[in-house]
């Protein structure tokens, strides 16, 4: 009944979005047992020592936001202690996300269009080289961002300030989407009403956040909280590792889904043209006399229509995107997964660019409706990528995309030091590998989760050394894993001559080797050391018993 009073073209419209819904469920659900990076690892470790009672800032440290840590317990504690429980919970957001986007193309763009942006969402959040089948905290960043936003639109300007504040709480970066938020009221609103519904918005953002205050005050670690998130993040994101140019070696996040994209690109045109060039006249003048025959009164219509003035949802999603990208910025670490925060405002515009798209070839009466160029879209997306979503196991996807990263294999000794050690026992690291902790179900001798801090040519270097070696000379681990697969920001030669010395306490008990077939990396277990040239990339030791 419904499917009856539906237009052809949205009736298509649907049967796509469906298309990319169920491949996106299918290649998460395939591969949802593939080994985690170090990042989910951090995130899955934070979230068990959360369950476990413990706390972050003060049993376990990082410079982010508490939020994706809870999140992680949240998922691991309704569902299982796994890998497989976190990637099924991140399809679930993921889904939740293309909802909320699907919700605010429908009132800002159209119901047909809608389809489209879900759809574009599905596909670019799901992109093999943006990094989608991780478990990143930009994916929570977007659920709550658009979850906000869709409040927005639909008048809940306290209940939106909650929700941006909630997406803050996941990752700094997200400060950008509620800054876009009070520019979307400013363009939406006379002063006087801009002026009461921010202050509605600003006080849900205050809610949040000043309740993270308190939180953090009454538990007795703001020292900590404010010295790692604000402090130690602002210096890291000062330093001087990735050059501007970076970005151009991210183009093939955009080769994989091109057409979605160049549908971005024609958005950006059309806006472009109408609000900054002033030659809506001209184009409509076009179509008035007919002398060429291009349709680009489209039931949309906000920006070449003739019969009416034009509105600013162009402007406004073209903000979003701009906001959106400048939460990629901050410290110039264009890593793949940060793109993931401008694909809800791309899927938008694509799904805006192509309702532009919807012309009528000249001199005809044959009509080429955007959904014709929606479809060839997705089917050259699957064609392009088809080898990920349909052939590729976990462990090739880990390989090819992290290459010596050996994610696979520290899966796996996680599991072995699960079934060799005692749950009491404390496992110390040299490294930067907090997966290992979370696949061994053990608890870590310090805070840190990374040896990174230590290293970096930043202020509090010292002050995070003194308090990596005093945690770990408390806590005595039984075992000690000294990890040289990442060992970006190892300039600290007091902390290596400390580890050179505590390490004599203990003697060599496994050993993964690199070898040329990165496939087929050797972990040996109980034996002592060679002195081959085999690269070790994690050595197990085992304290010695007095």
């Amino acid at each position: 009944t419904m499917l009856g009073k539906l237009k052809l073209t949205e009736i298509l419209a649907i049967i796509l979005c469906y298309i990319g819904f169920l491949i996106a469920v299918y290649v998460r659900i395939r591969m949802s047992d593939t080994a985690f990076e170090r990042d989910e690892g951090e995130y899955a470790y934070a979230g068990l020592q959360i369950l476990n009672g413990r706390l972050p800032y003060a049993d376990f440290y990082n410079m982010k936001q508490p939020g994706v840590y809870y999140s992680f317990a949240a998922i691991l504690g309704l569902f299982a202690k796994s890998d497989v429980a976190i990637r099924v919970g991140v399809m679930v957001l993921n889904l939740g996300t293309a909802f909320f986007i699907f919700n605010i193309a429908a009132k800002l763009i159209q119901r047909e269009a809608a389809w489209t942006a879900s759809l574009a969402f599905l596909l670019f959040s799901l992109g093999y080289h943006a990094q989608g089948l991780a478990s990143n905290s930009e994916h929570f960043v977007v659920f709550w961002a658009t979850f906000g936003l869709w409040a927005i639109v639909e008048k809940k300007y306290f209940g939106a300030g909650i929700l941006l504040a909630l997406s803050f709480l996941m990752k700094q970066h997200a400060a950008f989407f509620g800054i876009f938020a009070v520019v979307y009221l400013l363009f939406n609103n006379s002063f006087k009403d801009f002026f009461v519904k921010s202050l509605k918005l600003i006080a849900g953002y205050s809610v949040v956040i000043l309740g993270l205050f308190g939180w953090v005050y009454q538990n007795g670690f703001w020292e900590r909280y404010y010295l790692l998130t604000f402090k130690y993040a602002a210096a890291y994101i000062s330093l001087d590792t990735f050059a501007v140019d970076d970005i151009l070696k991210r183009v093939d996040i955009c080769e994989e889904n091109l057409l979605f994209w160049i549908a971005v690109l024609a958005a950006f045109l059309f806006i472009f043209i109408k609000f900054f060039l002033k030659i809506g006249r001209f184009s409509t003048n076009l179509v008035k006399n007919r002398k060429f025959d291009f349709s680009f009164k489209t039931s949309l219509s906000p920006i070449f229509s003739p019969e009416k003035e034009p509105n600013t949802e162009g402007v406004i999603l073209l903000l979003f995107f701009l906001f959106s990208f400048a939460a990629v910025f901050p410290g110039f670490f264009f890593r793949r997964h940060y793109f993931q925060l401008i694909f809800p405002a791309a899927a938008l515009l694509s799904a805006y660019g192509f309702q532009y798209l919807n012309f009528r070839i000249p001199f005809t009466k044959f009509s080429f409706p955007a959904v014709i160029l929606v479809a060839a879209s997705l089917f050259y997306s699957i064609n392009k990528q088809k080898v990920y979503y349909f052939k590729d196991s976990g462990e090739e996807y880990n390989r090819k995309m992290y290459g010596d990263n050996y994610f696979n294999e520290s899966k796996f000794l996680g599991l072995l030091l699960r079934d060799s050690t005692q749950k009491e026992d404390v496992i110390g690291q040299f490294g930067n590998e907090p997966q290992l902790w979370f696949y061994a179900q053990r608890q870590a001798a310090s805070g840190f989760l990374y040896k990174y801090p230590l290293g970096e040519k930043q202020p509090f270097k010292e002050l995070m050394t003194d308090m990596y070696i005093q945690e770990t000379e408390k806590n005595a681990p039984k075992w000690f894993i000294q990890s040289n697969i990442s060992d970006y920001g190892s300039d600290n030669l007091p902390l290596q001559n400390w580890y050179d010395c505590y390490i004599e306490k203990y003697k060599p008990t496994g050993v993964l080797y690199a070898t040329k077939d990165t496939l087929n990396s050797i972990l040996t277990w109980n034996i002592e050391k060679d002195d081959t040239t085999r690269k070790e990339l994690i050595v197990v030791y085992k304290r010695i018993e007095n």
